[in-house]
């Protein structure tokens, strides 16, 4: 939280793969935790393989059947 009162967000990054691993596309997004960044792409891309990164930390690798668990 800052000294405002508002959530700090945190830049992270998320890598779609096709079925057979290889870069599909990578995009950024900001998210206040690993939770919440690993949340909304696990809601936006519910179908598709992604690896979610904050710096050059994997937070986690998200597939369909581990998203349906």
């Amino acid at each position: 939280v800052s000294e405002e009162g508002s959530v700090s967000t945190q830049q992270y990054r998320y890598y779609r793969l096709d079925r057979a691993g290889e870069l599909h596309c990578a995009e950024w997004l900001e998210a206040s935790n690993d939770e919440e960044a690993t949340a909304i792409i696990a809601a936006r891309h519910a179908d598709e393989i992604c690896e979610v990164w904050h710096g050059k930390r994997l937070v986690r690798k998200l597939s369909p059947t581990l998203q349906r668990a």
